[in-house]
């Protein structure tokens, strides 16, 4: 419900859908969410197939410049490399 970790969901092919404490997100090819740690979310997938890469990253220091207070969702997010 509440997980430990910033959860990270990059989009490959495909949409999917979040929905959160701060609102509801879509996600389409290309685009990467940041979820922060310690809040809940739901995800739905919205079209035919969905292809994704999911991390998960600690709620450390390393990673203080992560959002804290809502999700975000990055657009053009170019990490074909992952």
């Amino acid at each position: 419900v509440t997980p430990p970790n910033h959860t990270l969901f990059y989009s490959l092919k495909g949409s999917g859908v979040f929905r959160t404490p701060s609102g509801i997100f879509e996600l389409h090819a290309g685009e990467l969410i940041v979820l922060p740690a310690k809040q809940s979310f739901e995800v739905s997938i919205v079209s035919d197939s969905w292809d994704i890469i999911w991390l998960n990253l600690a709620d450390s220091p390393m990673w203080k410049a992560l959002p804290r207070r809502q999700a975000k969702v990055v657009k053009h997010a170019n990490l074909d490399g992952l």
